[in-house]
């Protein structure tokens, strides 16, 4: 069965793209904000649905993004997405990607709103979402820049 849960922490700086060493520095967001969580469990195995939107401001320090360089990680929970460098598109002024990774079908898409700001967007379809708990962790990764962010779902958590 394959799997796109991923929790070593080393293979996920590997697929990103970032160099694996002892002085590996990340970039925090200033702020990484969670507007809308939306999970749809079902019955069959490997067939949840997952819609993440958001948005973050760059940090300090940091050098900026390229997501059409940059691998990009999101983490829900103990469930992992990770896509890898040089697969995103420009589309308009949205950098976008749209794929199967590991059986699972992923949209995402990254828009700067102003100097920094960013707004994100994440659909996953046909994924295992076993394990959620309420409320939730999620973390981007983006090159070497981060954020994390604990949400509070409503409604129960059925699998």
């Amino acid at each position: 069965m394959k799997s796109v849960f991923v929790t070593i922490f080393a293979i996920v700086l590997f697929f990103i793209g970032s160099a694996v060493s002892a002085d590996l520095i990340s970039i925090k967001f200033s702020d990484l904000t969670i507007n809308k969580v939306k999970i749809k469990f079902q019955n069959e195995a490997n067939n949840d649905k997952l819609e993440i939107k958001g948005g973050f401001k760059l940090g300090q320090g940091s050098n900026g993004i390229t997501p059409l360089l940059d691998g990009v990680v999101i983490i829900l929970g103990t469930s992992t997405i990770i896509i890898p460098a040089n697969s995103f598109v420009e589309k308009m002024d949205k950098i976008t990607f749209q794929g199967i990774i590991n059986s699972v079908n992923v949209e995402m898409e990254i828009q700067e709103v102003y100097m920094g700001r960013f707004e994100f967007k994440i659909k996953a379809k046909h994924i295992q979402l076993n394990g959620i708990a309420n409320p939730v962790n999620i973390e981007l990764f983006i090159g070497d820049d981060t954020g994390k962010a604990i949400v509070k779902l409503k409604g129960e958590l059925k699998k």
